[in-house]
């Protein structure tokens, strides 16, 4: 049986997103991304949009491809993510990003395959630096993979949030890079809102592991 495709990753979309969503995603893909073929996209994957679009932006479709999606889903569970920080035997452990393993008695500051941070965040909360949400951040998605640059929306010790255009699945492992600190973090939230006559994913994360560039600070400036 073939495997069905993600409608919504496609679009960029979360499963519960209302229909205005998803025609915003749509036109951002096609028009201001500029996935359409008369601007210079894909065929290829403009079919794919326009074959996602046409189901989940009618409402029988997109029902029928939820069911099937979720029968799916029942029959093929998702296998457990390789990112956990300790195995199971306690003789070694992984990077959360890349899974690359290492000894604990010998664990180095950053993963010394995908340059990500180690070391726990309880361990940085007295080290917290100043960090002002409009330093440039870029994240990684995936490993390996090509950095996306995102906005800076809150931030805390123990996590963040920001504005970038795709959409993230929840519980998805991200790496983090700022000016001030470089860090692993859990997707906790997604919401697309409209920003400066366009839609914007709202990514919120749970750090897992940080790094700060400088150690000095004692606090977190929410300063614009």
């Amino acid at each position: 049986m073939a495997k069905l495709p993600d409608y919504y990753k496609i679009l960029h979309v979360q499963p519960d997103s209302p229909l205005a969503i998803i025609k915003a995603s749509y036109r951002t893909l096609m028009q201001t991304l500029q996935q359409h073929p008369d601007l210079g996209g894909d065929n290829t994957q403009a079919s794919l949009i326009n074959e996602a679009y046409s189901v989940l932006r009618d409402a029988k479709k997109r029902a029928d491809y939820d069911a099937a999606r979720l029968q799916a889903e029942q029959s093929n569970p998702a296998r457990p993510a390789k990112h956990s920080y300790q195995n199971d035997d306690s003789t070694s452990s992984n990077c959360y990003f890349c899974d690359a393993g290492f000894k604990p008695e010998a664990m180095p500051a950053r993963c010394q395959r995908c340059l990500a941070p180690l070391s726990s965040t309880s361990e940085n909360n007295r080290a917290i630096v100043r960090v002002s949400k409009t330093e440039s951040m870029h994240y990684f998605s995936s490993w390996p993979g090509q950095a996306t640059a995102a906005k800076i929306k809150d931030i805390s010790p123990d996590g963040m949030s920001f504005y970038t255009e795709e959409s993230l699945p929840l519980s998805h492992i991200v790496k983090i890079k700022t000016d001030s600190f470089s860090a692993t973090a859990t997707v906790k939230n997604c919401r697309a809102q409209q920003a400066h006559g366009k839609w914007v994913q709202i990514i919120g994360v749970a750090f897992l592991n940080i790094s700060f560039n400088d150690q000095s600070g004692n606090f977190i400036s929410t300063s614009t």
